[in-house]
């Protein structure tokens, strides 16, 4: 309240003491001392009180306050000799001057404290990836969350030190947490801090984003993701973040992402806390956390190195065409096709638009050719001097120079005011142009006639004109043709890798069958629990991946779905061995499984038979061993669907 309503309201300012002290609080309550840690506090003197006593102050201010004349707020000073910040409690009032109010006083004595504790931050060491991983580990086998004492490499808790019990007069709870609050929320606006859900604030520092979320990123997938894949449809979305990954990957000149270890937590921390008593917190959410808050400022990192990596590239290239040099060989630069294709884009796009630089093409048969030179007619001057040693396979060289030269002429007048350069540029032309000239004029200029050499040289340009648009033509088609056939190989990977996938998932549906319900299904089975999947990319995965078919001979029933041959097989069947132990000693199955168990057993058999009639070589290729037993499963496979049933029990 302003000093007229406190007294209107019955508050005791006629007091000597009272007065002085309020007097004195208000005297100090401007901006310009909130910013510069000079409101009242505790061990502020007030000259006009003889033997005021701190607890007699003490009292005093409790009373103000009683009469709501001023309040008590705090500030938060740091001195680099301490670990952590001092709690100041301070007072103020509603100021003197008309222009000032009691809220920016307070937010100005919040910022001086935000300021404090950005000094303390920056003097932390910064943390080692052992430190990190050290908290992760201590977090994923907790089974509470730990205090910020149990991971300070993580988690840092510098705001303890406002606490009520430091106050000389107890405040209300509102100005502790509104205090807090504010703080953490300009230090988390200034980039210093992360709030981690249910473990409190992260420091951090430009540079300490990116191992902070690479460290927490390795420890998902080395230990949480393990730990947690089986629950729910956790596999299942993990397999599909994968797919999109790899498909990211497949183009060309791609920035790192961290949206993929993003979602991979995500898809951990959505799946884990919706079991039933999980809440929000469960063994490893550090690492979730920790990943979810700094995604955004991972990927803008990202960015900024795939930026910074793409403008190297252009300032190398750029700085060879600036630095001054007599070797012609350094002053001009070619790049075929597959050369421009492994420039990035945003390099390319850097020197092309550069104006420093004159960019042109050239047409070869084998392809097209791009051409960098300096925009400076000195280097125009080097190169035809330099060009005229060229031998008759690289007199291209000299056409392509010629037309990045007679398309800039306006710019390089002087050149040809210089007779000394016509007279050389002319006689490098002649070594170039003779090879295109008809006959006859090649005859005269070898018995030193000149007469006719503009004619001969118009002539010369229309020919070399002439094969230019025809090679235009024939190259941008290669060109279309080579991204089509790179598009193409690139969507057959995707397909590739979207049948590993999707045969993963086929994979955990006959696993979760045979080895968590000990029953053997059939394909129709397996192919109901993918609801999702369309038959035909089924049917198409079934067969990509090897999986092996029990077809039903004329006597038995369904279609049995087996494990595909690959590296996998042996382990596999020896596990499947086990399996149908367990269905044939369970005697609440039918007689369906009994005959499906009977057809696999014969089944194994025969491939076993197989198998040992193959001879062993030393050293052989693994792969080539599981092609020569899928050969052997096909002609199984083939005489099933020929024979009569090799079960006939």
């Amino acid at each position: 309240l302003t000093e007229g309503d406190a007294i209107a309201r019955g508050a005791n300012l006629t007091d000597k003491v009272n007065h002085t002290v309020f007097k004195t609080i208000q005297s100090l309550s401007t901006r310009l001392n909130a910013r510069q840690n000079r409101l009242f506090t505790i061990s502020t003197p007030v000259p006009e009180v003889i033997n005021l006593t701190e607890k007699n102050l003490v009292n005093v201010l409790q009373r103000l306050m009683g009469d709501r004349v001023i309040a008590q707020i705090f500030r938060l000073e740091y001195d680099p000799g301490n670990l952590e910040p001092t709690l100041v409690p301070c007072y103020l009032s509603v100021p003197q001057d008309e222009r000032e109010n009691t809220f920016t006083i307070y937010n100005e004595s919040m910022l001086a404290s935000v300021s404090a504790l950005e000094s303390l931050l920056n003097n932390r060491t910064f943390a080692k990836k052992e430190e990190i991983v050290r908290d992760l580990e201590f977090d994923f086998k907790s089974e509470r969350v730990p205090t910020p004492t149990e991971i300070p490499a993580t988690i840092v808790d510098f705001l303890h030190v406002v606490h009520a019990s430091k106050f000389p007069v107890l405040p209300t709870p509102e100005i502790i947490n509104q205090g807090v609050a504010d703080i953490r929320q300009e230090l988390s606006r200034r980039g210093k801090v992360r709030n981690i859900l249910n473990y409190g604030l992260m420091p951090i520092r430009p540079d300490e984003i990116i191992p902070r979320f690479e460290s927490a990123g390795e420890f998902l997938a080395k230990k949480i993701v393990p730990t947690y894949r089986s629950k729910g449809n956790l596999k299942g979305e993990l397999e599909a973040i994968h797919l999109e990954e790899q498909n990211y990957k497949s183009g060309e000149f791609i920035p790192q992402t961290a949206q993929f270890i993003a979602r991979r937590a995500e898809a951990v921390k959505k799946t884990v806390s919706s079991e039933p008593g999980k809440g929000g917190r469960f063994r490893g959410s550090l690492s979730v956390e920790t990943i979810l808050s700094l995604a955004a400022d991972a990927n803008q990192k990202y960015d900024d190195l795939y930026q910074q990596e793409t403008l190297k590239i252009y300032r190398d290239y750029r700085e060879g065409l600036m630095k001054v040099s007599n070797d012609w060989r350094e002053s001009i630069l070619f790049f075929d096709t597959e050369e421009k294709q492994d420039i990035p884009p945003n390099a390319w796009k850097h020197l092309v638009e550069d104006m420093e630089l004159i960019y042109g093409v050239w047409e070869l048969p084998v392809g097209t050719q791009h051409v960098f030179v300096r925009r400076d007619p000195a280097v125009f001057r080097i190169l035809v001097n330099g060009m005229s040693a060229l031998g008759s396979q690289h007199r291209w060289q000299v056409l392509a120079m010629r037309q990045l030269l007679e398309e800039n002429e306006n710019e390089f007048r002087e050149l040809f005011e210089d007779p000394e350069f016509i007279t050389s540029y002319g006689r490098l032309l002649r070594q170039v142009y003779i090879d295109f000239m008809p006959w006859y004029h090649r005859m005269l200029l070898i018995v030193g006639i000149h007469w006719f050499m503009d004619s001969a040289f118009g002539i010369a340009k229309k020919k070399i004109q002439g094969q230019q648009s025809i090679l235009r033509s024939g190259n941008e088609a290669r060109t279309r043709e080579l991204k089509q056939e790179r598009e193409q190989e690139r969507q057959q990977k995707i397909s590739r890798l979207k049948d590993v996938t999707q045969g993963n998932q086929i994979l955990e549906i006959l696993d979760r069958f045979l080895m968590e319900r000990a029953y053997i299904a059939s394909l129709e089975e397996v192919r109901s629990e993918l609801p999702e999947m369309d038959p035909r990319t089924f049917d198409r995965v079934i067969e990509s991946q090897n999986f092996q078919l029990l077809r039903p001979g004329s006597n038995e029933g369904d279609t049995i779905l087996l494990y595909p041959v690959d590296q996998e097989w042996r382990t596999r069947v020896a596990r499947l061995r086990r399996v149908l132990e367990r269905v044939e000693h369970d005697r609440s199955h039918d007689t369906r499984q009994m005959e499906r168990l009977n057809r696999i057993r014969k089944f194994l058999a025969r491939n076993a038979d197989s198998r040992k009639a193959e001879p062993e070589t030393a050293g052989s290729n693994p792969d080539e061993a599981y092609r020569k037993f899928g050969v052997e499963v096909e002609k199984v496979r083939k005489k099933e669907r020929t024979d009569q049933p090799y079960l006939g029990e």
